[in-house]
């Protein structure tokens, strides 16, 4: 594709969103010269190999609205898995203009909307997720699918090899995918995965309990990272199962079940957890975690949710869970508007990781509700002058 076709390409979607009366803030894209012809529009640049927990955050933190993909001739999207695997979003295709699709972000209720993906893509994803690997195995050797050349069913497939423990056979593949055209996003995303393999043959090699545990717990690590969250869950409870008195993996699997919203699973280990080592820190910070999430869904009043969600990014802090701190503070803010200390820890934080377009956001809107304020007036004061 020429420049000038890209010109003509990126001045359509511009002008879809001139005709639906739409002048979007922020939007996800892959390509910065969105930002040439959407003027007062902030381009937050990601490609497929960002990582699904940026992905989420950036929806999160920038209010993203709209995501302008491109689609290739396979029907394979520029945020394909992030897409498919979201736990805290859905998306729907909005419009199409100049061979790109306008994806709406809405928030996640009940079942995810599915795009638009052919069923092949889907399938993919519907077993990938659920680290359903057995039934991928069939699936990568069927027909229809065996004769697709695409690099990213390759990839998906050798990680299917991996997960079901052909690790000679995944390696092949993966080496073989090396300098494909997708670049240095999938190199990275093998690298990861040959790691993993070399931890998986250790482990085979391994009969030490306390260092198969320890190569297990970092393998989830891997595995979490990799995106691949029921994957990563499972080997945290085989860490468990190694070694019982594995302390971290009990607090990771905690925190990663929240996340993903599997409160079931977090609370049953938080069970275990304080029946079986009471003594631990991180006991009394969960259990004060789990009286705070009852509390809130008995409270009546936004102003009383607020608080409870500002307590419970506290103990968030007193975790570790930075990032867990933030969506809490966040509802805070959201629950009641006005409250300057929810808002001004938050802007805080945000600073602290240089977002400080997402901190002008929350202070711009503060400031409305509280603008007799002088601690949010001269935060943002402070603020613009950095942005």
């Amino acid at each position: 594709t020429t420049l000038a076709e890209y010109t003509v390409s990126f001045n359509l979607v511009a002008e879809w969103f001139r005709a639906n009366g739409l002048q979007p803030d922020v939007i996800i894209a892959k390509r910065k010269e969105f930002g040439l012809v959407l003027p007062g529009t902030k381009v937050v640049l990601l490609n497929g190999f960002s990582g699904l927990a940026v992905f989420e955050q950036t929806i999160r933190d920038y209010d993203v609205r709209y995501i302008i993909s491109g689609k290739d001739r396979f029907g394979w999207y520029d945020f394909e898995p992030q897409l498919n695997l979201s736990c805290t979003n859905s998306f729907r295709v909005a419009g199409s203009a100049g061979g790109y699709d306008i994806i709406e972000v809405l928030p996640k209720e009940g079942e995810k909307r599915t795009l638009q993906s052919n069923n092949i893509i889907r399938y993919l994803f519907h077993h990938f997720e659920r680290g359903d690997f057995a039934q991928l195995r069939p699936f990568f050797r069927s027909g229809p699918v065996a004769a697709v050349s695409h690099p990213m069913f390759r990839y998906y497939e050798a990680v299917t090899l991996e997960c079901l423990g052909e690790l000679d056979s995944a390696r092949q593949l993966f080496s073989s995918l090396l300098g494909m055209p997708q670049g240095v996003g999938l190199s990275q995303q093998i690298g990861f995965h040959l790691s993993v393999l070399d931890q998986l043959s250790e482990l085979r090699q391994t009969a030490d309990s306390a260092r198969r545990a320890d190569i297990l717990f970092n393998i989830a690590l891997n595995y979490w990272e990799l995106d691949m969250r029921t994957t990563a869950l499972r080997y945290l409870n085989a860490t468990v199962m190694q070694q019982r008195s594995y302390i971290p993996a009990y607090n990771l699997f905690i925190h990663f079940s929240l996340q993903t919203g599997d409160t079931v699973n977090a609370r049953g280990a938080y069970s275990v957890l304080s029946r079986d080592y009471p003594a631990e820190p991180a006991v009394a910070a969960f259990g004060e975690l789990f009286g705070l999430f009852d509390a809130d869904r008995s409270a009546r009043t936004p102003a009383g949710r607020g608080e409870i969600a500002e307590r419970i990014a506290a103990v968030y802090a007193q975790l570790g869970l930075s990032d867990a701190r933030i969506a809490s503070l966040r509802r805070a803010a959201s629950l009641q508007p006005e409250r300057e200390s929810a808002i001004l820890t938050l802007s805080a934080l945000y600073q602290e990781r240089n977002r400080f377009y997402p901190a002008l956001l929350i202070l711009t809107r503060a400031l409305e509700q509280r603008p007799d304020s002088p601690q949010i007036r001269s935060t943002l004061a402070s603020v613009r002058d950095r942005y």
